[in-house]
This record gives structure tokens, C-alpha cells and sequence, in this order.
């Protein structure tokens, strides 16, 4: 949601996002967004703009909805620098950071174990990369509170086999390194986080596992009756 309250979001294989008021009813369908490809993964509203991160062309788009659409001229929405070849998916989708810029996390590119991170100053437009912070390991979750960032690594690839490999969860300083990291068994899965006051909760196998940020700890779980795949934050506390 954008700070009027409007929600924006994109669909699977599409190549367009939309807004949607709920308070009117009033709906807005894009064009195609980027000349690479341009299916959206991460839709990151921030102030008046939006910031997109992209498969397959590994690209970051902004887009201000108060000016008249341009895509052809690389005008609005405007295709930034791209991650690409490395980096391909942005399986991990974007987060606004601690930092107040706009982060992703990716999958590397066809026939390659690995991934990496991203952020899109939201000031300037520059990219900066990090490459594989865990080394050939894809980047499949991501979320952030008001001085990390959180992310788990999956054992697959692009056009590749998953591999039976030591997973992990990583915290993540807005300066660019690792903080706190925690590897599980091999043959462990790594589903989803999400952050929820001063814990980070993390889906494991089929149970929740409870990370106290303040602590660097993981301090409880809680199991569950099957695998859970996607988390999410209601409100701010």
C-alpha cells in the first residue's frame, strides 16, 4: 500500500502492474513496464514513486504515477541499472529498508547456484550489488525492521537442480554485511519470514521458528500441521 492508501501489485508471467483504491473501487492497469522481459517481482511504494525489481532482464524500474506514461522513451517508468547477467530473479522480492531505500533479493542467472542483493537508493537512482553474500546460494525471502535486514537462501537454481545443502538465515546490516547468520542441517527447507515487532519469524520445514532481533537469538517455535509458505505483517506492532 502507498502512503494514500491505494494498493499496487503485479501478476505471475505478466509484464504490467496495478493500483487499486479501495475506498473508491477505482482500478489502473500498466502497459509492459520494461523492454527486458519486465515480470514484476517486488513493488516497493515509496513517497509518490513506486520501485520495481524484475525477471528476467535483473531489472530495477521506478515509476511516478503523477507524471504522463513514457516507457518507450525510458522516461516513466524508467528502467535503472540492471543486476543482470549475475543476477536474474528477484525471487526474494523488495523491502523498504532501514536505510529508507529500496532493497531485493535475487537468484543468479541460468546454469548458475547463487544469488545476491540489491538496493536502489531512492535519492540518487544509483544501484549498488552485493554477489553472493552466501556463497552459491539463491536469495528467497527478504524483510526488514528499523536497523536490519533479514533474508533466507534456497538450495535451487535457474535451470538447475535443487541441491541438498546447509541452508541459512542471515541478518544483514543497511552498510552491506552479514551480522548474525545461522546454518541449518542439509535437507532442511527455508520457506518464509516475516518481521513482527522485535522478532523476525521464520518458516522452517513445518514449524515457525522465533527470532528475537535484540537478542541475536533464536528463541522459540511453534509447530504447525504442514509447511507454510508465505508470511505476512498485520499493522506495525
Amino acid at each position: 500500500a502507498d502512503e494514500h492508501g491505494s494498493i499496487w501489485g503485479s501478476s505471475g508471467f505478466g509484464q504490467t502492474i496495478f493500483r487499486f483504491d479501495p475506498h473508491t473501487g477505482a482500478a489502473w492497469n500498466s502497459q509492459v513496464v520494461t523492454f527486458n522481459s519486465g515480470e514484476v517481482y517486488g513493488v516497493v511504494p515509496v513517497g509518490e514513486r513506486v520501485f520495481l525489481s524484475c525477471y528476467s532482464g535483473g531489472d530495477h524500474v521506478v515509476y511516478d504515477p503523477r507524471q504522463e506514461w513514457n516507457q518507450i522513451d525510458n522516461v516513466n517508468p524508467r528502467t535503472l541499472e540492471a543486476v543482470a547477467p549475475a543476477l536474474i530473479r528477484p525471487a526474494a522480492k523488495s523491502v523498504l529498508g532501514p536505510d529508507g531505500h529500496v532493497w531485493s533479493g535475487w537468484m543468479a542467472g541460468y546454469g548458475t547456484y547463487g544469488g545476491g542483493l540489491s538496493r536502489v537508493d531512492v535519492d540518487t537512482l544509483q544501484v549498488r550489488t552485493w554477489y553472493d553474500p552466501v556463497p552459491e546460494q539463491a536469495i528467497m525471502g527478504l524483510a526488514a525492521c528499523d536497523r536490519h535486514l533479514y533474508f533466507i537462501t534456497g538450495n535451487g537454481a535457474n535451470g538447475l537442480l535443487p541441491r541438498s545443502v546447509p541452508l541459512c538465515f542471515v541478518v544483514w546490516s543497511p552498510e552491506g554485511t552479514i551480522v548474525w547468520q545461522r546454518q541449518f542441517a542439509a535437507g532442511v527447507s527455508l520457506h518464509a519470514l516475516a518481521v513482527a515487532a522485535s522478532f523476525v519469524v521464520v518458516a522452517v520445514d513445518s514449524r515457525l521458528e522465533v527470532f528475537a532481533s535484540g537478542e541475536q537469538a533464536f528463541v522459540g517455535s511453534v509447530e504447525l500441521q504442514s509447511p507454510c509458505y508465505y508470511l505476512g505483517r498485520l499493522g506495525p506492532d
